[in-house]
Order: structure tokens, then sequence, then C-alpha cells
């Protein structure tokens, strides 16, 4: 059987290239004191891959079809010794498992096979064990990631999951024939034509109301569009990725953002802001006008499990302005008027927004015309929400 790709998931294969891989991941740490280490790694790497391999789509891999279009097409028996591996980390600290991980997500995947890897990163100090996992963002986005392995954890230390072996519970209606009878795809067609003429009708408002604004100055809340500055960050990049990981109190911006009356996205907005700020003011390239950052926000219902369903704002980042406090205010400012912006739209029309700009980015990148048009936006700020209790990996 043969399931089709989205609009948006089949924008992020061709938007693809070697030098600019589009997967997604993410670095899990365990503490493993008072167990075996070995014994843990075998059984981890073994209970996750064979998890994972159970749900759509990663029992899935990805076919030509007609007019140069993606298909997901099911394998039937995966090979994990090519999906989950084990590595050595030389040196034992964080910072070397990210320098690992680094190289990891470097490299593109492979297409003949399910896109997705898992590696087990040993020989970290203090007893601690990290898993990289990685997964073509054509598969899912973010949030469906993060909640998918979430699923293979538990908040009880004891509990041992088991594998049925019978595959992900959705697989079949993922897979199903669809109903042929004539009245019902009549009835079915009528009402996709109405919902896309309503959702075409709100975007054009949305744009026309955008661009009637008279606002062009450095405090505009909602950046138009290919209107970001030049900086040094927008050139051509390559393959070559660092990640790096800085840890804050939550208490510690749970307190301030409300002193602030902000919220605490604003401030790891404002962070990344005051970074960029003092980076290019020490490069004495600082623009006159603001930075602008492309956010993703998550659309996905409460049981999504795959695909991407995401809509985005750009927001102002404020960096022209020196004043922290006021920073902020603008930040925070120009985030709420992006949420109010697609709060007043419906699902079907962020829908329309997102393919928009794939449709967009995948033209250019398939014609390299990206080069030749003024920039976007400056920069990609994402926040994934993590568990917000300890969770424990099968016992």
């Amino acid at each position: 059987m043969v399931k089709s790709l989205s609009f948006v998931d089949q924008g992020f294969l061709e938007m693809e290239s070697r030098e600019n891989p589009l997967h997604v991941g993410v670095v899990q740490v365990y503490d493993a004191r008072g167990i075996d280490k070995a014994s843990f790694v075998t059984r981890s790497l073994d209970y996750l891959s064979r998890a994972i391999a159970e749900h759509s789509p990663f029992n899935l891999k990805l076919h030509h079809g007609k007019g140069g279009q993606y298909d997901w097409v099911q394998v039937e028996k995966l090979n994990l010794d090519y999906h989950a591996s084990r590595q050595a980390i030389e040196n034992g600290s964080l910072k070397d498992v990210m320098k690992v991980a680094s190289k990891l997500h470097e490299s593109k995947m492979q297409r003949d096979y399910p896109l997705w890897q898992l590696h087990a990163l040993e020989g970290l100090q203090d007893d601690l064990l990290a898993l990289y996992f990685k997964v073509h963002h054509a598969c899912m986005d973010g949030v469906a990631g993060m909640r998918l392995l979430q699923s293979f954890l538990s908040t009880d230390p004891a509990e041992q999951k088991s594998i049925t072996g019978q595959g992900d519970e959705n697989q079949s209606s993922a897979f199903k024939i669809p109903d042929l009878n004539i009245f019902s795809l009549f009835g079915k067609a009528e009402k996709i034509l109405r919902e896309e003429i309503h959702a075409v009708k709100e975007l054009g408002m949305s744009f026309l109301k955008d661009f009637r604004s008279t606002d062009k100055s450095q405090n505009r809340l909602l950046p138009l569009p290919f209107t970001a500055p030049e900086t040094c960050f927008n050139g051509e990049s390559n393959n070559q990725r660092m990640l790096e990981v800085r840890s804050y109190r939550v208490d510690a911006l749970k307190k301030v953002k409300k002193r602030l009356g902000v919220t605490v996205n604003d401030l790891v907005l404002a962070m990344c802001s005051g970074a960029l700020r003092k980076y290019l003011e020490h490069k004495q390239s600082l623009p006159d006008m603001p930075l602008t950052a492309f956010i993703p926000v998550s659309v996905r219902s409460a049981h999504g499990s795959e695909g991407n369903e995401l809509g985005f704002i750009i927001v102002n980042l404020a960096t022209h302005e020196p004043d922290i406090r006021k920073r902020i205010e603008l930040i925070s400012a120009s985030t709420q008027a992006g949420k109010d912006q697609l709060s007043h739209m419906s699902k079907d029309a962020i829908k329309r927004h997102t393919e928009m700009f794939f449709a967009l980015g995948s033209v250019s990148g398939a014609s390299s015309a990206l080069k030749y048009l003024p920039l976007m936006f400056n920069v990609v700020i994402s926040n994934v929400p993590a568990a917000r209790k300890p969770l424990y990996l099968n016992g």
C-alpha cells in the first residue's frame, strides 16, 4: 500500500541538499548510577529501536512516484543494525557528547531506508548515558517526535514496557482504502472545496491587512516577509553543525517573566536576541533594522503523531534596541501580535499559509534562486516543550 506525503512534508524533501540536511534531532541524557551500564545500553538500544520501528512513519520508506512526487511505502522488515548503533565518547564530558552528536547530525540520511537513526553515546562521566535520535522533518515535526519518544518512557522507575510486535495500531488507518461510494465522494469534494475557498479568503484578508500597514519603522510588531536586514549569518550554508547546551533555572526565569509581565518564551527570545546583538556589535556589523526570527508554531491536535502540522510567525527581535527592558517589551508585543494573527485564522488557513512558504522554498531551492531574493527572515528559533516530570527508560 502507498501513502501520500502532505505538501509541507514534500517541501522538506525538496528543500534538502547535501549542504543543508533537513532532519530534526534530540539528545537525551540518562542517569545510570547503580546499574550495569553495558547491560543497560544493550537493553535500552534494543528496546527503543524496536519500539520506534513499530510505529508509522518509522516503518515507511520513500518511493519516487509519478510526476517526481514522493510517496511512503511500508517496509516489511527493517534492518535495525543500520538504524541503531553505539558510539564511544572520547573524554566523557557533555561537551564531547555534543561534538559527536554534531558530527552525526551533519550527514544526510539515505532515502532508500526509513528516515531515522538512533545512537547510544557511551563513555560519559558520572555514570551517565546519552542517546541521540534523528528523524527526517518530512516524517514529523519536533512536537510529534518529542511526544513519541516520551511515550516510550514512564514516570514509574520500575515499569518495563513490552514490545507487542504487532506494529502501530494506527497503521491500518494510515493505509486504509478510501470509501469509493460516489455520493460520499461528491459530498467530501464539496466540503473540501468550501473549506479551501474559506481558507484562501481568510489568508487574503490577513495579507491585505499586513501590507496595508503604514508602520515601516524598527518597532513594527509584525515584520513583513523579505524585509529582514542582511547579516553575516545569511550567506550560503554547508552541512557543518555545532550543538551546544546551556541550562537555566526555570524558577528564576519564571520570577523574571512575572516581574516583567511577559512569558518564558519571550525571555528565551530576548536572550537569543541579546546574544545576536552582542555578537554583531563585536563584529561591527549590527544593522540599523532589527533582525527577525521565523518561529514555528504547532497546530497539532492532542493525538496527532506524524507528519508536520505547523504554522509560523515572524517576530521582531529588536536587536536595534540597546535598552534590555525595552527590547524584551518589543519582542513580547511582537510575539503576541503574531499569536493574535494566527488565532483569527482557521487551521486550514494556517495550513495554506505554511504551504505557501514551503512552495517558495522548494522552487527557490531547486532553481538556486533563493540567493537572489531578499531575506525572508534572519534566524529560526524553535521551542519544543519537554517533559515536566522525571521520566525513566524501561525500568
